[in-house]
């Protein structure tokens, strides 16, 4: 069975038109028809009921469909993996504050004594983290976990091997001039009636926040959601919404922000919320030697 026969088939049968697919292909029509026209002979049954306006997938086409897919999965892992190692490549998925939690750093450290190793890096949220674990695309990952009992719940559920670094916990960053500046402590019944600044939904972050207030008896009025922590900042001062961040990332934009400690004042929110970021990788996988390598590194030094 031809692999690109295969291919031409899935993109066909997505786009329910030669056209679309031959524009997506880069192929002209008749070229397109001679492959799916030699693939159906190859398996000996028919895969598209064609009309003037649509082509549909015919029961063996819907039976072949999902292990086409499956196939062609398989094909751009496999490729993606012969790649990282004719390249030398590790791909380390990380939370966005990389140099507040002193990954950069880390990751600097490493590539010193490992020269000869290349390096990328894929930043995301814990939650999609996961998956790009789990699915291969990247080799380990530095991880926000928010309580010691999610954590151990997410590294059994999903097989991740977890190697704690940094500890942190929630805030409340309040702009000069609110009228909750420089409350030393607040609870989420007292943040209840205020504009909110946070990241967006699904996050784990913004996972986490919803439901401390859910226990808490009452609903967030959230004001500003933003991927950007610098941009949570920017508008809680602008507007005069407190912005919920931990207080790591946000410490560390000290001397992005003029003025930054007279601007905001942070409090504490009761019951505390504690973070744990740890370096994660799937516990049966067979892992790169550029990935052992850094394991190796991160367990004697990353503490430094």
């Amino acid at each position: 069975m031809n692999l690109e026969y295969l291919q031409e088939f899935l993109m066909l049968a997505q786009t329910g038109s030669y056209s679309r697919a031959c524009e997506m292909l880069f192929m002209n029509q008749s070229t397109l028809s001679k492959h799916i026209k030699a693939l159906e002979e190859s398996l000996g049954v028919t895969l598209f009921d064609r009309n003037t306006r649509s082509v549909e997938l015919t029961e063996y086409g819907e039976q072949l469909y999902p292990y086409a897919k499956q196939i062609s999965q398989l094909h751009y892992q496999y490729r993606h993996e012969l790649n990282r190692k004719k390249l030398n490549l590790l791909t380390i998925g990380s939370i966005p504050s990389m140099p507040q939690y002193h990954i950069t750093e880390l990751i600097s450290r490493f590539k010193q004594t490992h020269p000869k190793i290349k390096i990328q890096i894929d930043e995301a949220d814990s939650n999609d983290l996961i998956k790009h674990l789990m699915r291969g695309s990247v080799d380990v990952a530095f991880l926000r976990f928010f309580t010691p009992s999610l954590s151990a719940k997410t590294a059994e559920e999903t097989h991740l091997t977890l190697l704690p670094h940094a500890q942190d916990h929630l805030v409340a960053m309040i702009p000069k001039g609110h009228c909750l500046y420089g409350q030393k402590s607040l609870s989420f019944q007292d943040l209840e009636s205020h504009r909110l600044c946070l990241l967006p939904e699904k996050t784990m972050f913004y996972e986490v926040i919803i439901n401390a207030f859910r226990n808490a008896g009452v609903v967030p009025n959230i004001y500003y959601t933003s991927h950007r922590p610098i941009n949570l900042l920017a508008m809680s001062a602008k507007e005069q919404c407190i912005a919920l961040v931990l207080s790591a990332p946000f410490l560390g934009y000290e001397s992005a922000l003029e003025n930054f400690r007279e601007r905001f004042f942070c409090a504490e929110v009761t019951p505390t919320i504690s973070s744990t970021l740890s370096l994660g990788y799937p516990e049966d996988a067979k892992l790169s030697t550029p990935a052992r390598q850094f394991i190796e590194f991160f367990t004697k030094e990353g503490s430094r």
